[in-house]
């Protein structure tokens, strides 16, 4: 799948709508999973001392029976 960014950060609000008005045509609504799904992920993001310190962590699970096969921490 190729993800068309915009050429810049918006600096405006209208900006930003417009933006968000020509990304919406890109939605994928249909499901385009394959039949068998294997594993699903988590993902989190927090940050400390006002910004200055970020931290991440990700989970990866079996599917359907959630059980942890992988875990990272940065």
């Amino acid at each position: 799948m190729e993800i068309h960014k915009p050429d810049h950060w918006p600096s405006t609000v209208e900006e930003a709508k417009t933006i968000q008005e020509n990304l919406r045509y890109q939605v994928i609504t249909t499901d385009k999973l394959p039949e068998t799904i294997q594993y699903v992920a988590g993902v989190d993001m927090g940050f400390l001392e006002d910004g200055t310190i970020s931290r991440a962590a990700v989970a990866v699970l079996s599917f359907p029976d959630l059980q942890i096969v992988e875990t990272a921490d940065w």
